[in-house]
């Protein structure tokens, strides 16, 4: 169940939030691109677009590096300024959040910022964010008023939040 519904009431939610307020012409590849099979030049993510496809090919692609390890041994290589942890936390029991909050909190620098997306409005880890550190902020909720019941073009997930780690 998510927020108390059951799958098919949550899909057509879903579903129903991306359709109605975002064009999938042209401005949601990502059901587009299910629906259709393919990208289009105005229907596709940035770095497919030319300009910065070029950049890629020109080696900014260097700057990207693939892991395909534990993620805390990941995290412990080096300091961060920005960790993007998406939905992740949401799968993980109560002493693997704890190990990654230890691991955030060594590893970002102050000033630093970690976001992720939550299938929940309130999720319970944020509370272990602060204990380590964090200054943590929901940016919105999918029950916000003014967001029509859906707060990207995916619409999958009911809150987004970003916590910073604290200056000292």
């Amino acid at each position: 169940k998510h927020l108390g519904r059951g799958m098919c009431e949550y899909a057509g939610a879903t579903l129903n939030g991306a359709a109605m307020n975002t064009l999938m012409s042209n401005d949601n590849y990502f059901y587009k691109v299910c629906l259709t099979g393919s990208f289009t030049k105005d229907s596709c993510p940035e770095y497919l677009k030319e300009s910065c496809f070029k950049k890629l090919k020109d080696g900014l692609v260097e700057n990207i590096s693939v892991h395909t390890d534990y993620f805390g041994s990941v995290l412990a290589l080096r300091k961060y300024t920005k960790v993007i942890l998406m939905d992740h936390v949401d799968w993980l029991n109560d002493d693997l959040v704890e190990q990654l909050a230890a691991g955030l909190e060594k590893q970002v620098v102050p000033g630093g910022r970690i976001i992720w997306r939550s299938a929940s409005l309130n999720p319970p880890y944020t509370k272990v964010f602060a204990k380590h550190g964090f200054e943590v902020q929901c940016v919105h909720r999918i029950t916000d008023k003014e967001h029509n019941g859906c707060i990207d073009r995916v619409n999958m997930y009911a809150s987004f939040w970003y916590a910073d780690r604290k200056t000292k």
